[in-house]
């Protein structure tokens, strides 16, 4: 099966398991707004309205009549009268969701980046805020991607472009991102200040210096910009 097999495979999986549960959470926001004000009374009457029903398990009317009976059995044990707004299950569901909601777009970024690395598009994007926690889960699926990403990141770190135009988001990064890929983006920014641009795919020994030994990569970045500081003060009639 082909990258682009697998991908299509996962995607249909994980959206029939989304509408499922799109489907399951509207019948039971639809059964909270209908109880919201009722007393254990009210909630019973309605929950016998199913009684001789046949539910098939995971359909919309089993949900419902779970619901109710689940709300019925709040009111029994907190009376009334019902408010979804300050029902324990509620709330927990709500955190739940909010937390699947992040877990989802993190993975539908992280599936974007690894398309987009394994076909060679990467330069097409800038780093949104958080890229940069993705490069284990990549490289974890696709060394090749992960490599890509390496690349593209450091470049953008150097470039101080997408979010790392921001210097709390270079801040942060540093701290997420290996040694290897801070180094070589710490590089690249030294070698741009010679005035020739400096791009990694340009510039292939950026990454392998890096890659063999981030803390003489950094040495060299320092020493470089450190250089031509000096230099650039003596043209300027400063101290050589």
């Amino acid at each position: 099966m082909s990258y682009h097999q697998r991908e299509q495979a996962r995607r249909e999986s994980a959206e029939r398991l989304r509408a499922l549960r799109e489907q399951d959470a509207a019948v039971r926001a639809e059964v909270r707004d209908r109880a919201r004000g009722m007393t254990h009374h009210q909630a019973a009457a309605v929950l016998e309205a199913f009684d001789g029903q046949y539910a098939e398990p995971g359909s919309p009317l089993a949900a419902e009549r779970s619901e109710w009976s689940r709300i019925h059995s709040a009111l029994l044990l907190g009376g009334g009268p019902y408010d979804p707004d300050t029902d324990d299950d509620v709330l927990a569901e709500r955190a739940t969701r909010a937390v699947r909601n992040e877990e989802r777009r993190t993975a539908d970024r992280a599936a974007e980046l690894e398309a987009l690395a394994v076909t060679g598009r990467l330069a097409a994007v800038l780093p949104q805020d958080g890229d940069d926690a993705l490069l284990d889960r990549i490289r974890a699926r696709s060394w090749d991607a992960g490599q890509a990403l390496d690349g593209w990141l450091a470049q953008a770190l150097a470039d101080k472009a997408g979010c790392y135009a921001y210097p709390a988001a270079r801040g942060a990064a540093t701290t997420r991102l290996p040694d290897t890929v801070v180094a070589r983006a710490e590089l690249l920014a030294a070698l741009a200040t010679t005035g020739t641009p400096a791009h990694g795919l340009e510039l292939p020994f950026a990454g392998r210096l890096a890659a063999a030994d981030p803390d003489a990569a950094t040495d060299l970045a320092r020493w470089l910009t450190a250089a031509l500081a000096d230099r650039a003060r003596g043209t300027d009639g400063g101290p050589a």
